[in-house]
């Protein structure tokens, strides 16, 4: 929730250490397709 005060404002929002930051923004490491992976899905 954001509330103005003067000429700044107030934001509500959890407060993270870095390791409870880390776990809840893990990292994720995905496969990138190219064409022939497309190919391969389109004609099986």
């Amino acid at each position: 929730m954001v509330e103005p005060v003067g000429n700044h404002y107030v934001v509500a929002r959890r407060v993270y250490s870095e390791n409870s930051f880390d776990e809840e923004y893990e990292k994720l490491h995905r496969y990138h397709k190219n064409f022939w992976d497309h190919l391969k899905l389109y004609f099986r």
